[in-house]
């Protein structure tokens, strides 16, 4: 009682604040957990990363010369029901593994929880790890400059058009000056949207594949090659 007289009656929680409360002790764990007990990833051996470089240098190989279209989706929230206690009646994973027995796949432990999306953009845009990074420096704010090397850049000088799509404002990450760094022509952030479904306040994921499908449509018109 004497706090809710001092602090008054708190009847709301703002989602914002929790989001950067938890990216922060988040990355305060993880950096220094990984800062001062480095280990080597399970499963790992040189001879079996020559192996995985050798078959992507035979397969590239074998494809020289042939451009086809690159679309990479990235999920804020993504975990196979497989590696839980569920019964399911019909896989939803069955096109996933379908493409997974078809190249190079694996499992990867992200560098940020709670939180931190852009950290796992950066990586997979660049190749470059964020785990080092600390928490106020996101790698949109604190590295990425014109030109930065990225996949964007590599598909753009081998002719491609370059297109991102992300659900949601341009300001949080630094995504809008970000994103034409690493090699975005075009950028479509959620005010591109014509009155998308939503899940709560946020657009939901039958609406960005939607979105994906029509700027994939509209950029092959302009281009033989499309990179998303």
């Amino acid at each position: 009682e004497p706090l809710t007289e001092a602090l008054g009656r708190v009847d709301h929680a703002s989602i914002t604040e929790q989001y950067d409360d938890n990216t922060f002790y988040f990355e305060l764990i993880a950096t220094t957990e990984s800062s001062l007990f480095p280990k080597k990833p399970k499963g790992y051996a040189r001879e079996q990363m020559s192996a995985i470089g050798e078959k992507i240098a035979n397969e590239s190989a074998a494809q020289a010369g042939r451009k086809v279209d690159v679309i990479v989706v990235q999920v804020e929230t993504w975990f196979e029901l497989k590696n839980y206690d569920v019964e399911i009646k019909n896989n939803p994973f069955d096109i996933l593994d379908e493409l997974k027995a078809e190249g190079v796949s694996g499992n990867m432990i992200p560098p940020k929880y709670g939180g931190g999306t852009a950290y796992i953009e950066y990586e997979v845009l660049t190749g470059f790890s964020s785990g080092d990074s600390q928490a106020a420096a996101c790698p949109f704010n604190a590295y990425v400059y014109e030109d930065f090397p990225s996949a964007p850049q590599f598909y753009k000088r081998d002719g491609y058009s370059t297109v991102a799509v992300h659900a949601y404002n341009n300001t949080m990450y630094n995504r809008s000056n970000a994103y034409p760094m690493l090699g975005f022509d075009s950028v479509n952030f959620e005010d591109t949207f014509t009155n998308p479904t939503r899940s709560g306040e946020w657009i939901d994921d039958s609406a960005c594949v939607k979105k994906t499908i029509e700027l994939y449509n509209e950029e092959i018109q302009k281009n033989d090659h499309v990179f998303m």
